[in-house]
């Protein structure tokens, strides 16, 4: 491996209206030494056009079309020659500094493998931003980084346990925003191409870190990610049945201890607490109650999904 090289990973599947932004931000960063790993799903739209003025900058990967990020970021990995991989979805865009910016904190914290920052959001085409950042509108990742701050960035050493119960809570952490070391997937393996989680691999593989290594978390906005009709994240009740879903892998496969195994049981009931509450207002009430009779199987719900369960009779 080459020492501070940085291999960018940028999946992408029928991507011709975005993709030639999202690497043009890789290409004009202040910091130069990275590789660029393009890798093609079997796109069948303009995107290989669209990427065809860039192929001596990049390199370019073709497969054909497995249906997951996942299995397309992990398509790349083997040709990854970086020290650091970072990721960037081929509808989002990075700041000028992010790579310098990630390098950075890396350097001033080896023992860290996994460094993630904040970001903003915006709609495509209007450039209008939300008014909020990612952490302001999931404000309790400070209660973990609070006096953890490092002289020189706005950046935090997360520990592990913290940041396991921080991500449980809802912290969404987005592929783009992430840059691992590479020996951490020599640890966890590689990203979950499960298709029963599509969408939520981010935080399938952000749980499994956790277990093996601390976390950096910069509080700045380095990526702005691009919503518009085709995000997979954009569902919001389709995310949360997603975490559910990787939930239910991760206490199946992971070697989790019995307090993190609780703690996820229990956020568990949360999320189907929260996903009856919103199928009952939108009038989906056989659904609403599926999810409160689930939560009433995990204790430190019951009494409060039971409630609900009840009032869903009523309404």
């Amino acid at each position: 491996m080459k020492d501070d090289l940085v291999s960018v990973i940028m999946p992408v599947y029928n991507g011709e209206e975005h993709v030639a932004a999202a690497v043009e931000s890789v290409l004009n960063q202040t910091y130069q030494n990275f590789e660029l790993i393009v890798v093609d799903d079997g796109s069948e739209d303009g995107t290989a056009r669209k990427l065809e003025p860039y192929k001596t900058q990049i390199t370019l990967l073709q497969k054909e079309n497995g249906g997951t990020p996942a299995g397309t970021r992990n398509h790349g990995l083997p040709k990854a020659q970086g020290d650091l991989i970072a990721f960037l979805d081929h509808d989002d865009l990075w700041r000028k500094d992010k790579l310098e910016t990630c390098v950075d904190v890396a350097r001033a914290h080896p023992e860290a493998r996994f460094i993630f920052s904040d970001f903003s959001r915006c709609v495509t085409g209007t450039g209008e931003f939300y008014a909020l950042s990612n952490s302001q509108i999931f404000p309790f990742i400070y209660e973990a980084v609070r006096d953890r701050m490092y002289k020189g960035h706005k950046a935090f050493v997360v520990p592990g346990d913290k940041m396991f119960e921080v991500i449980l809570k809802g912290y969404p952490l987005y592929p783009s925003t992430m840059v691992m070391r590479r020996d951490l997937f020599d640890t966890l393996g590689s990203w979950n191409a499960n298709p029963a989680i599509r969408g939520n691999e981010d935080f399938d593989i952000s749980v499994r870190s956790t277990q093996v290594t601390d976390f950096i978390y910069i509080d700045e906005r380095l990526v702005t990610i691009q919503r518009h009709e085709g995000n997979i994240s954009d569902d919001i009740v389709g995310q949360l049945e997603g975490d559910l879903r990787a939930i239910d892998l991760l206490l199946a496969e992971q070697p989790l201890s019995p307090e993190a195994q609780r703690l996820m049981t229990h956020y568990k009931g949360k999320r189907l607490c929260g996903l009856g509450h919103t199928y009952l207002r939108n009038g989906a009430k056989t659904l609403a109650r599926r999810k409160y009779l689930d939560a009433m199987r995990i204790g430190s719900w019951r009494a409060h999904a039971l409630l609900r369960y009840g009032a869903s009779f009523i309404r």
